[in-house]
């Protein structure tokens, strides 16, 4: 739906649905927060956009946080700094980390080297233009056109040496990964499929189930002929009993968690260490009689990928932690939303034509902590406010309008940031 090469929403489209600003925002001219309301409004406005990254709407001064926290906690004696970046956006955050390295610590920047890990050939180019504008050179930053968790291999290049020590920054990212949607009936558990059949075969398995059932089923797309050639069909939810391994591998470990018994899930128990307390959440979520939980899977198969390519990786993630006004159903559910004329329009289903949305989930920090923990093998972790990171790293009073309020630091309360860094990162 998202980075399909021919029709997903950041790859389909001519110009990449990802909006970005020509020039900084002068937050110290702007005199109140009702005047900043406003100055964003016409901005959201002018790009027909609803909304834009932090680090784009606070550039250069978010890049410079992560910048700063990058130079405090992750250079290693001897090493030179390797960051990547999986899904750069505009190469804004890109951009601002090299300047700021350039700017307080000229030594590290000699040695560096940035890459930009990007499915969309339209923001891999506009990354690379958005840097060499700043003028860095091509020996310090390099966007490469991939699959980020799919062919780390096949995108691999000279300068690309995985035994390293290296940093990788997933900004926005773990929102955007896929999920699975889990349903459990009774002691029962099911994962849940879509199914494509044509409109006439969609409305006879509509008529064939209760009431209840129906109402699922005609939770359908139509008249997509992005998704292939005359296609005229619809989408159909149908649940089977779980298999999928990481399906398995992530909800058993939630329920041992939460009732610390069996869990009901077919296949070996698996050992959990870490921290999952709020993922225990997912069981408070009934909807029409059943319990519906939308699960990280995605994350697990991506720490997965990265930990086999770069094993001496940390990680630095920001996200949101909560979404408002989610209409699809279930615990953990995701916002499907397509932008007219820099208003959203918010979705009650998944299902819609795919890339005519942008669909992203609230990120449980707790899970996502535990998740990379068992993936690296017991990895230091910990995640914060954006308020407190910001607070510590960023350039003070950078964001603040004339009357005091901040909205690097007042807004986006919903936004957390993820370290994570690997046991072995210091050892040679």
């Amino acid at each position: 739906a998202l980075v399909d090469p021919k029709v997903g929403y950041f790859t389909k489209h001519g110009s990449a649905p990802v909006g970005m600003l020509q020039k900084p925002v002068n937050f110290n001219d702007i005199p109140n927060q009702r005047q900043y309301q406003a100055v964003l409004s016409r901005i959201y406005e002018k790009l027909n956009t609803a909304w834009l990254t932090p680090s784009e709407l606070f550039q250069p001064h978010y890049g410079r946080a992560v910048a700063e926290h990058v130079l405090k906690r992750h250079l290693v004696p001897g090493a030179p700094l390797r960051i990547f970046e999986v899904g750069a956006g505009n190469g804004t955050a890109a951009r601002d980390v090299l300047s700021h390295v350039r700017d307080v610590a000229p030594d590290v920047y000699a040695t560096m080297r940035y890459t930009a890990l990007e499915p969309s050939r339209t923001l891999a180019q506009r990354q690379r233009s958005r840097v060499a504008e700043a003028g860095h050179a091509k020996d310090r930053f390099e966007a490469l056109q991939c699959e980020p968790f799919g062919d780390l291999d096949s995108a691999r290049t000279e300068s690309w040496a995985t035994h390293q020590p290296c940093v990788v920054l997933m900004l926005e990212v773990l929102d955007n990964l896929p999920h699975d949607r889990v349903v459990r009936q009774g002691s029962a558990w099911f994962e849940t499929a879509v199914e494509c059949f044509d409109a006439g075969e969609a409305q006879a398995i509509a008529k064939t189930r209760n009431a209840e059932d129906a109402a699922v089923a005609k939770r359908t797309w139509r008249g997509s002929k992005a998704y292939g050639a005359g296609y005229d069909g619809a989408g159909v939810e149908v649940l089977r009993p779980v298999e999928d391994a990481l399906i398995l591998h992530v909800l058993e470990k939630a329920m041992k968690l939460h009732g610390g018994g069996d869990s009901g899930l077919p296949g070996p128990s698996v050992g959990w260490v870490g921290k999952m307390a709020l993922a225990a959440r997912w069981l408070s979520a009934k909807v029409r009689g059943e319990e519906v939980f939308w699960i990280p899977t995605g994350a697990l198969e991506a720490f997965r990928a990265l930990r086999a390519a770069l094993p001496r990786h940390s990680m630095i993630a920001a996200d949101f932690d909560a979404l408002p006004d989610v209409v699809v159903a279930g615990h953990g559910a995701p916002l499907v939303s397509t932008t007219q004329h820099g208003a959203n329009i918010d979705h009650a289903t998944y299902l819609v034509p795919p890339g005519e949305a942008d669909i992203f989930f609230p990120v449980n920090f707790d899970a996502i902590s535990a998740l990379y923990q068992d993936v690296s093998n017991g990895a230091r972790v910990e995640h914060m406010a954006s308020r407190s990171f910001i607070g510590e790293h960023g350039t003070p009073f950078a964001t603040r309008c004339r009357d005091g309020y901040d909205p690097m630091l007042d807004d986006f309360t919903n936004t957390r940031v993820f370290v994570g860094e690997a046991p072995n990162v210091m050892n040679e």
